[in-house]
C-alpha cells in the first residue's frame, strides 16, 4: 500500500511511507529511510539465555580484570585483553539451560599464549597457605625457560573476590606458597585456583591450568 504525499511534485516536500521505506523532509529536503525491523518476540528463551551469559561473562571478566590484563598479552593489534579473554571463554565455559545456566570453572582460561604451560601442577591448602607445585620440565615443543615466572589466581566464588600474584616464583623453583585471607581459607569449597607462566619480560604467557579446590559454581544474577 502506497501512503506517500508529494505536495510539490516528486522533488517537493514529501511525507508518508511506501512499502518498507519512510519518506520525510527536513529543512525542505526530502529523505528516504527504511523502516526498522520489527522484533516479534524480544523475550525468547534463546535471547534471554544469551543476555544472561553476557551478564555472567561481563561480571567474571570484571572480577578477573587485573589478572586478565597480564594473562592475555599476545594480542592482535586491534583487540584488547578483555576482547581476547571473552573470545577464548564465551563458547566453552557455560553449562545448563536457561534459567539454570552456570559457569564451569574448570574450563575457564585466565591466560592464553604460546609458552609451555604448567605441567603436573597441583595445589594444597594448609591453613591460610595455598601451596602450588608443578613439574619444572618441558613436555611440549612450546617456548620454555627456567626463568619463566609463575602467575597464580585464586577466586572465591561465594564472595566473588580474587587474590593473585603475577610474580610468584620462577619455573625452576617448582613451588610457591601463597598466603590467602583467613576468611577465604575458611571456605575451601568455594575456591577455584589457576596457574600459568609468563616470560620474564611479560610479553609471552602460557595457557592457564585450572587447579580446582571448590565444588560450588557461581550462578549468574
Amino acid at each position: 500500500t502506497i501512503m506517500a504525499k508529494f505536495k510539490d511534485g516528486i522533488f517537493g516536500p514529501a511525507s508518508g511511507s511506501v512499502s518498507n521505506l519512510i519518506l520525510s523532509h527536513r529543512r525542505r529536503k526530502p529523505y528516504l529511510k527504511s523502516k526498522p525491523d520489527k522484533v516479534h518476540n524480544p523475550q525468547t528463551q534463546k535471547q534471554m539465555a544469551s543476555r544472561k551469559k553476557l551478564s555472567m561473562m561481563a561480571r567474571l571478566l570484571g572480577t578477573f580484570k587485573p589478572f586478565i590484563r597480564a594473562g592475555f598479552t599476545e594480542l592482535p593489534d586491534v583487540l584488547s585483553s578483555r576482547d581476547v579473554a571473552y573470545s577464548a571463554n564465551s563458547k566453552r565455559i557455560f553449562t545448563g539451560e536457561y534459567p539454570d545456566i552456570k559457569i564451569d570453572y574448570a574450563k575457564v582460561l585466565v591466560s592464553e599464549g604460546s609458552l609451555e604451560p604448567a605441567n603436573g601442577a597441583g595445589v594444597e591448602l594448609n591453613g591460610p597457605v595455598l601451596t602450588f607445585t608443578w613439574d619444572p620440565d618441558s613436555h611440549t615443543d612450546k617456548p620454555f625457560s627456567n626463568h619463566d615466572i609463575a602467575m597464580v589466581l585464586v577466586y572465591d566464588a561465594g564472595a566473588d573476590s580474587i587474590v593473585y600474584s603475577l610474580r610468584a616464583s620462577e619455573r625452576r623453583s617448582v613451588q610457591f606458597d601463597f598466603e590467602i585471607p583467613t576468611g577465604m581459607a575458611s571456605s575451601p569449597d568455594t575456591l577455584h585456583a589457576w596457574i600459568s607462566f609468563a616470560s620474564p619480560d611479560g610479553k609471552r604467557v602460557s595457557d592457564s591450568v585450572y587447579l580446582g579446590l571448590g565444588v560450588v559454581s557461581h550462578e549468574g544474577e
